[in-house]
């Protein structure tokens, strides 16, 4: 199955066709990767993968937890994560910093983070996050004007 969504937002295809193995994952005992204090496993992967159109191709794809809950995440190749994911523990230092700083003043400061998840030296996976406008972007709109 191949569906092309849009320039913007790439092609869906089936699963099975980028992995069976994935695809086959029912009831699993892997964790779920960056579940903060409660341990959920893997209890299904969502059966349609987005290749978004960019120079590497990540995939979105979705991990259906034992809670129920659907998780969504960037697969990405081609690329180290491991300085992503120290930042993204520096954020969380920061962030328990800020809470002692501040604990009873309005408008605290917080920096927003997410899971980075390296699987080897050039995959892995970062938690997708609704809503988010890339860097690059931002770059490109800032150019145009």
């Amino acid at each position: 199955m191949l569906h092309r969504t849009g320039k913007r937002s790439g092609t869906i295809r089936a699963m099975n066709q980028i992995s069976p193995k994935l695809a086959e994952i029912k009831h699993s005992v892997i964790p779920n990767p960056g579940e903060d204090g409660q341990f959920h496993t893997i209890h299904s992967v969502g059966q349609t993968v987005q290749v978004l159109p960019t120079k590497t191709r990540p995939k979105k794809l979705m991990f259906v937890g034992s809670n129920g809950h659907r998780y969504q995440y960037l697969l990405k190749g081609l690329e180290d994560l491991h300085l992503d994911e120290r930042i993204m523990q520096l954020l969380s230092i920061i962030n328990v910093m800020f809470n002692k700083i501040n604990r009873n003043e309005p408008g605290s400061y917080e920096a927003r983070n997410y899971t980075v998840i390296p699987l080897a030296s050039r995959s892995g996976l970062i938690q997708w996050v609704e809503g988010a406008t890339p860097l690059f972007t931002l770059y490109k709109r800032w150019q145009q004007h």
